[in-house]
């Protein structure tokens, strides 16, 4: 069943580019993947800046058996275990560990916060923890990161979240905040944003995204 990790919430207004009410830029614009484009107004039509945009996952349950089973295993303590997390292009975010173990064997899984060197939030989006051991990188292994700040309108009310942080039909191991696995979870071309600007928000729900064409909508906050 199709579902969104934050529920259902209502959807109040998406302009598409099926419509021409408005012209949102780039339209023209052919893409490889996903983009969304974003206008935010308040009630008379006034261009909002520094709105601050929250992206959200919708997804599919498709297994109940972890798809990643490989082991890390240290084979000698004298070797440095690298634990890090970079984006899917391979760009360093944070290193969750660097050191020596105490013994050989299998090291567990290792969770990760979703916040980055500098301990802010990253953006939504997926993300690969590398386990590296010695010299030899052992597996990289996907994670979500959701519901998290990832876009911020200009000084025109405008946004854009772009391929990199929309991770539409990628596949990943679901584990709770306890390090409980819970499936195996496949994310759908669908979202739903939360804009916040001071004490202000709200949220757009069921958010459809075309493949290979900039979705766009105006929002009201």
């Amino acid at each position: 069943m199709k579902h969104c990790v934050q529920g259902a919430v209502g959807f109040l207004c998406l302009i598409t580019l099926a419509c021409r009410e408005i012209q949102p830029p780039l339209e023209s614009q052919s893409i490889k993947g996903y983009q969304f484009n974003g206008i935010v107004t308040t009630d008379n039509g006034y261009r909002l800046p520094g709105v601050n945009i929250s992206l959200y996952f919708w997804y599919d349950k498709i297994g109940e058996t972890p798809t990643d089973t490989q082991q890390v295993i240290v084979t000698n303590v004298i070797q440095i275990v690298d634990i890090s997390v970079f984006t899917l292009k391979y760009d360093l975010v944070r290193t969750i560990y660097f050191d020596r173990v105490s013994r050989t064997g299998p090291i567990p899984r290792f969770l990760w916060n979703g916040k980055d060197d500098d301990k802010q939030p990253v953006a939504s989006g997926m993300y690969l923890i590398r386990y590296y051991v010695g010299d030899s990188v052992i597996k990289y292994t996907p994670v979500v990161v959701d519901g998290n700040v990832t876009a911020e309108s200009d000084g025109n009310g405008l946004f854009t979240i772009g391929n990199d942080n929309l991770p539409i039909g990628k596949r990943f191991d679901y584990y709770d905040s306890t390090g409980t696995f819970k499936g195996v979870n496949i994310i759908l071309p669908k979202i739903t944003i939360k804009l916040q600007r001071y004490d202000r928000g709200s949220k757009y729900g069921t958010i459809e995204l075309m493949k290979d064409k900039i979705t766009s909508g105006t929002f009201i906050l």
